[in-house]
């Protein structure tokens, strides 16, 4: 169950403000005691050995570090890996090329330092696994065609083996997410796509690079498609003959851009002026006026978010006490702080994370920024502040003159000057873009209701048709308001996460809200995801086992079904045309419709009489003009 994301950005500066580290992370809760976070880091270039396996059997190609890497703290290596065995049952093996003839395995060394990222895999701080033997997690993106795939992580833990257990290290910093602690984390390396998939020379990947490694020097890796994260825990272990084999609980599979986001957002940290004091504030594009713009931007379109900013003071690298402050307004406004270093006297620094928080649903941006002080610097903020004695200090006398004729420059060069120093007025204009959607009106409820020549579809009753390509689907939810009448459902904003869910015994695929197309309005109960033609490929494996969806609410970890219905794909099922209906020369030999106590209608021709046996209710309608197409068809 995903419950959200969120990015961080952190920048961290030296005493003079140079930028000299960009870090970006996301954060994805794929369970509720199970949180990933995937860091990309621009300075972080890893040495060791690794292979590439392909697995015969299952024709698939992974990248793993190799059995024998220098360090002993890299966990992404054999055989710390799964191959799978049965895709029914989930079953998975120990994937280890020396043992399975299946597996083979090419060795490459490392002749100069790769970008790599991390993935962090974190628990609640007391989390020991009671329900489980482990977890399996599958990081994988694809080709450059965008059709084949290509394995970053096949990385396993054993719960019931002290050496597994043992990788999973205690934070220094725990942090507090969703009513839980989080303290625990296991920390693997995987290439970095966004990296190398842009290693190419002459629109092929450049040889001696993990982008050609791993795809053969065909195509090599897609600058376009998302990360891939396929996560499970081990539900069983069961060893045979000295084989081991684990059963996994179905796969959770969720994806994120490759690129870097929210560059533009950040948060600076300034001295002040007029005193030992500093100044935080957030920025966009580089300018607090623009942040403010943005903030106002957010809550005109539906999506308003207010601001937390997170201040920690370090001493000789450890972190002190931490001060929270929350914004709701007036985000032009600048903070004041003045740090107090108690025991330092060598290095201490001042870090700000500013979390932009969702009051939607609850989706988290954060930015970071640490400024590091030194030397006498430091002193001025210590925890005792020493008065200057100025008793026999030399006190001047300041004498203000005053000249006999002002002489003024003239109006045209004061004129001049002051359209030069105006502030520019800037229109923010948007700029609309069309976009394909397709509506579906749904009830709330087990029946479809008709409403001025309207149907609002209940459960079961929606069929969708979803192409190869992206699709945009706009679902407006109503719920029944006494016994004929229909009104919107409203959708509750706080802590409620919205999603479409398409799901099976073995694969699920949960599709959040798609706000950048500004028709999400919960308080009217519409609707918008978007299905992007990545997707296609987990739609197929789903539609094998069940063709339902499921718009699901999800509040306080508690997920609850709004809505069901069913889909197909264009792909499988072509459309049927469908063709206006001619009533001309079918109604028009009709006589006035009479109730009688046969509830027929006579059709009086010359050739014949014939009486047609309606109920009341259809006679009604028909009085009143009021039956739908589906009805008439079947009336003639």
């Amino acid at each position: 169950m995903i419950t959200f994301i969120c990015v961080i950005n952190e920048l961290i500066y030296t005493k003079k403000y140079t930028k000299i580290m960009s870090v970006n992370s996301r954060f994805i809760q794929v369970h509720q005691d199970a949180l990933i976070e995937f860091i990309q880091d621009d300075q972080f270039y890893y040495e060791d050995d690794y292979s590439i396996v392909k697995d015969i059997k299952n024709n698939t190609v992974s990248f793993s570090f190799s059995k024998n890497v220098n360090d002993i703290t890299n966990y992404n290596k054999i055989p710390n890996q799964l191959y799978l065995i049965d895709t029914l049952i989930n079953r998975f093996g120990v994937a280890d090329p020396d043992v399975k003839t299946f597996l083979q395995e090419t060795k490459y060394i490392n002749n100069q330092p790769s970008k790599y990222d991390k993935i962090k895999i974190w628990f609640p701080i007391h989390y020991n696994f009671p329900s489980s033997t482990g977890l399996y997690l599958k990081a994988y993106t694809y080709d450059y065609t965008n059709k084949i795939t290509y394995n970053l992580s096949n990385f396993y833990l054993d719960s019931k083996n002290q050496t597994d257990l043992n990788k999973i290290q205690n934070e220094p910093t725990p942090f507090r997410l969703n009513q839980k602690l989080w303290g625990k984390s296991v920390t693997l390396y995987i290439p970095s796509i966004y990296t190398e998939a842009l290693n190419r020379t002459n629109n092929a990947p450049s040889a001696g690079t993990i982008n050609f490694n791993l795809t053969s020097g065909v195509n090599g890796l897609s600058t376009t498609s998302p990360i891939y994260f396929d996560f499970r825990f081990l539900s069983s272990k069961s060893t045979i003959l000295g084989e081991t084999t684990y059963i996994t609980t179905p796969g959770l599979i969720t994806n994120i851009p490759q690129a870097p986001e929210y560059n533009t957002l950040g948060v600076e940290i300034s001295r002040a002026t007029d005193g030992d004091y500093f100044l935080i504030n957030g920025l966009y594009n580089g300018s607090i006026g623009e942040f403010e713009t943005f903030m106002n931007s957010l809550e005109q379109s539906g999506r308003r978010s207010y601001v937390l900013y997170s201040i920690t003071e370090y001493e000789d690298n450890l972190p002190q006490d931490t001060k929270d402050i929350y914004v709701y307004q007036e985000f032009i406004k600048k903070l004041s702080h003045r740090p107090i270093f108690k025991f330092t006297n060598t290095v201490a620094s001042l870090r700000v994370d500013m979390k932009l928080i969702s009051a939607v649903d609850s989706s988290v941006i954060t930015k970071s920024a640490e400024l590091v002080l030194t030397g006498n610097e430091i002193a001025k903020y210590g925890k005792y502040v020493t008065p200057i004695n100025i008793t026999n200090a030399i006190k001047p006398k300041i004498y203000n003159s005053k000249p006999d004729q002002l002489v003024l420059p003239s109006a045209d060069v004061i004129n001049s000057h002051l359209k030069r120093k105006a502030q520019k007025k800037i229109e923010i204009r948007y700029v609309p873009y069309p976009v394909l959607m397709d509506v579906h009106n749904i009830v709330a409820q087990e029946i479809t209701v008709t409403k001025n020549n309207k149907e609002f579809l209940g459960f079961g009753d929606l069929t969708i048709t979803l192409t190869p390509f992206d699709n945009i689907v706009k679902f407006a939810i109503y719920t029944k308001d006494g016994d004929t009448n229909v009104k919107p459902f409203e959708i509750p904003t706080a802590n409620t996460l919205v999603n479409l869910v398409f799901k099976s015994t073995t694969s699920e695929l949960r599709i959040p809200l798609y706000v950048e197309s500004n028709e999400v309005d919960l308080s009217k109960g519409i609707v918008v995801f978007k299905i992007t033609s990545k997707n296609n490929e987990i739609l197929k494996t789903i539609l094998k086992t069940s063709k339902l969806f499921y718009i699901t609410l999800t509040t306080n970890g508690v997920e609850t079904t709004l809505y069901d219905g069913k889909y197909n794909l264009l792909s499988n099922n072509s459309r049927t045309a469908i063709r206006p209906i001619t009533l001309s020369g079918k109604l028009n030999n009709l006589t006035t419709i009479k109730y009688n106590s046969k509830n027929t209608i006579s059709n009086k021709t010359n050739q014949s009489n014939t009486e047609f046996s309606l109920s009341n209710d259809v006679l009604t309608q028909l009085n009143k003009n009021s039956l739908n197409t589906n009805q008439l068809k079947r009336l003639l």
